[in-house]
């Protein structure tokens, strides 16, 4: 799933993070284009069926919350 992720239209990063006090407690980093572009890999990972097998595996319904970059 993320190789193609990766290579999608607009990506330029993915990472996932595991707590270290809980494993099975994750968080995924994502870097778009715009968020126009993260909008309609959704939409792709929605017509595919793949977004709603991820889903089926969470414990809760991911949060996507969408930042601006700054420097540090």
């Amino acid at each position: 799933m993320f190789p193609v992720t990766r290579e999608f239209d607009g990506c330029s990063h993915i990472d996932i993070s595991a707590a270290q006090e809980d494993p099975n407690r994750l968080i995924m980093t994502e870097n778009w284009a715009s968020k126009e572009h993260h909008l309609k890999y959704l939409e792709y990972r929605t017509n595919d069926g793949n977004l709603e097998k991820l889903v089926a595996f969470l414990a809760s319904p991911p949060e996507i919350t969408y930042f601006d970059l700054s420097d540090a």
